[in-house]
């Protein structure tokens, strides 16, 4: 499973560095519709089979995850994601899972 999602993780990399580019023209609604669909489509998509792994396995989803925060809501690299995860109504890696 690890090596599943470290794929998963780098697809949604890849797909964030693509949108950052796109996204400093676009507005907040637009910015926050397209991270969901394109990014978080596929950390959510069948997730159910993660369910019991140590979160060591599951911390490259939890980075993507952050790194969508922030862009989406422009935060430096030193902010806190706790809130911002919050503010957008997106539960945690862990609590999506079960």
């Amino acid at each position: 499973m690890k090596q599943h999602v470290n794929s998963v993780a780098k697809t949604c990399f890849c797909h964030l560095r693509r949108l950052r580019q796109v996204l400093r023209r676009a507005g907040y609604d637009v910015t926050v519709r397209l991270v969901l669909a394109v990014v978080m489509s596929h950390i959510e998509y069948c997730n159910a089979v993660l369910a019991g792994l140590p979160a060591a396995t599951i911390e490259p989803l939890v980075r993507v995850q952050k790194a969508a925060a922030q862009l989406v809501l422009q935060l430096g690299p030193r902010d806190h994601v706790t809130s911002a995860l919050q503010q957008l109504h997106w539960l945690p890696i862990s609590q999506r899972i079960t």
